[in-house]
């Protein structure tokens, strides 16, 4: 990938062309710098000329995004391709990402309290745990997901099953999340799956490859 920067008074722009992957995530970490600053309005990402981005680069773009929220900047994608756009689409991304729009497109409206990420307690059962998530899981729901985790440590062999089959979207720090709960599990000789994936977040399971990581399996 090619990362060009211009600015002006107020807006700092970020031109990137070719493919955005793993191998970008130092030189993209210049965008998560400027969004960090203290000084400046808006920082856009032109991606005129971007062709492709696999996952990582997927969740370099909503790292982007919640860095933004954090510091109180306005982060904005604009001119991207149909290739990219129907990638962000087909995840459910459109109204998680700042991508430009014509005038006449209302605004996204928040979640609503259903569709926010739900969490049930971790049902241990005794060779098996099983914790249900529902509605949607993104950067602003991690804390949500920490005592699960925590539960995890606690016990010392089994199976943890994650049941997400109620879930309508997951982002990649979502998903992060989940591979830490794999992690944690490993580390207390314990087996993570992850069981009736849907929709998009089936779609972003498969795109990410993490059936090579945690067993994905349907027992509805």
């Amino acid at each position: 990938m090619d990362l060009v920067l211009t600015e002006d008074r107020a807006t700092a722009t970020f031109r990137l062309s070719g493919t955005l992957t793993y191998r970008d995530n130092r030189q993209f970490n210049r965008v998560v710098q400027r969004l960090a600053e203290e000084s400046g309005d808006t920082v856009t990402l032109d991606l005129a000329n971007l062709e492709y981005m696999d996952s990582f680069g997927i969740g370099l773009m909503v790292l982007a995004q919640g860095e933004a929220t954090k510091h109180g900047r306005k982060l904005l994608l604009t001119h991207v391709r149909k290739e990219v756009h129907a990638l962000f689409e087909r995840l459910d991304l459109l109204s998680e990402l700042p991508i430009e729009a014509a005038l006449s497109t209302p605004p996204a409206t928040p979640p609503s309290v259903g569709e926010r990420l739900q969490v049930s307690a971790l049902i241990d059962s005794g060779a098996d745990a099983r914790v249900c998530l529902s509605g949607r899981f993104n950067v602003n729901d991690q804390h949500l997901f920490l005592p699960v985790i925590t539960a995890i440590s606690k016990r010392n062999s089994g199976r943890v099953i994650i049941d997400i089959g109620a879930l309508t979207f997951m982002d990649s720090s979502g998903l992060s999340m989940i591979m830490l709960a794999n992690d944690q599990a490993r580390r207390a000789s314990q087996v993570v799956a992850i069981a009736n994936p849907r929709g998009a977040v089936k779609d972003l399971l498969k795109l990410a490859a993490i059936d090579l990581i945690v067993p994905i399996y349907d027992d509805h």
